[in-house]
């Protein structure tokens, strides 16, 4: 899926709600991409914290360890990793903090190498332990970054559910920009009600999980 609304159509509207103010003439297009980019990047909103599930950006890379190297690089693209498989021993690795697995000694030794089982992330890099004893292969799962609109005709990455959210928060960012306050914290409502909505909507994907699963209603309305 992808949206709709395209980029030359984004900032046309982002021009109307700010009254056709011509001082943002040649700034619109970075504003639709800022606010495209923060609501793909964030978990709070002025203020409230709301969950934001973008499928379209969750995808995965193949890597493979090498004997004695303590890491891989982290894919270019990646916002965050949610987990990583190692394929060759059909394990799910474990993460943990930077400081646990520095503490972890011994590292450097090639009698202490083995099938990694741990892993952390530390700038462009993810750190196994213990340090691999040859190749192991890896999928990396992970929320990737946007890739910004650049020409009129694009549109955004990920659903056009989000199109309308997406021109909203231009609108209130850009709104605070040209320093009219009391105008954006008006849309903000507006802004959080769209999100919620929205992000409520993708929760059904999640009703099939076990740990989710209810009786049926029948038997919940009657005391036999």
């Amino acid at each position: 899926m992808a949206g709709v609304m395209t980029f030359a159509e984004f900032q046309s509207e982002l021009f109307y709600e700010l009254g056709n103010d011509t001082e943002t003439d040649g700034y619109r297009g970075d504003w639709v991409n800022r606010a495209y980019r923060t609501l793909t990047t964030q978990d709070k909103f002025f203020g409230k914290d709301i969950q934001l599930y973008f499928p379209e950006l969750e995808t995965f890379s193949t890597d493979t360890t090498a004997d004695g190297t303590l890491s891989v690089s982290t894919p270019s693209d990646a916002h965050f990793v949610r987990a990583i498989w190692e394929s060759s021993s059909d394990v799910k690795m474990i993460n943990i903090s930077w400081r646990d697995y520095v503490e972890r000694t011994g590292r450097g030794t090639e009698g202490a190498r083995g099938a990694p089982t741990l892993w952390t992330r530390r700038g462009g890099n993810i750190y196994f332990y213990p340090t691999p004893d040859g190749a192991y292969g890896l999928t990396i799962y992970y929320k990737k970054h946007i890739d910004e609109m650049t020409a009129n005709a694009d549109t955004t990455e990920i659903g056009e559910e989000w199109d309308e959210s997406i021109l909203k928060l231009a609108v209130i960012q850009s709104m605070y920009r040209r320093k009219r306050y009391a105008d954006a914290e008006k849309e903000e409502g507006i802004f959080l009600n769209m999100v919620s909505g929205v992000a409520s909507a993708h929760n059904h994907e999640a009703e099939d999980r076990e740990s989710r699963r209810y009786p049926d209603q029948t038997w919940m309305s009657n005391e036999y």
